[in-house]
């Protein structure tokens, strides 16, 4: 878990990189590492209880919204400021949630 979520921000690090393809492939892999973080989010929850939940519902919702504005963004032809602007701040959380729920890669019960 802590893997997947640290990958996702290093990845979205590279959405400023001069040359980079945002859309077809920094984005993509962003996608990649937050699906696998959401399947090993409800397998911990299943087989250990709420109490190591990592992406709270709030945080998913966000996720979900960032990715979408990218998606819209793309669909439309326009700019990606403010879907980047998104993604920054669920990327803080993200950060956040490493810092205080993971000690040394493991991971803690809330």
């Amino acid at each position: 878990m802590y893997t997947q979520l640290y990958m996702l921000c290093q990845t979205f690090d590279q959405v400023t990189v001069p040359g980079q393809d945002v859309q077809n492939v920094v984005i993509p892999t962003m996608e990649d590492y937050y699906l696998a973080a959401q399947t090993l989010n409800d397998a911990l929850i299943n087989a250990f209880g709420q109490q190591y939940t990592v992406l709270a519902q709030e945080s998913i919702s966000a996720l979900d919204s960032a990715f979408e504005a990218y998606d819209s963004a793309f669909r439309g032809g326009k700019t990606t400021q403010e879907a980047q602007n998104a993604m920054q701040s669920c990327m803080d959380m993200v950060r956040s949630i490493l810092e205080t729920r993971f000690r040394d890669g493991v991971l803690r019960a809330a």
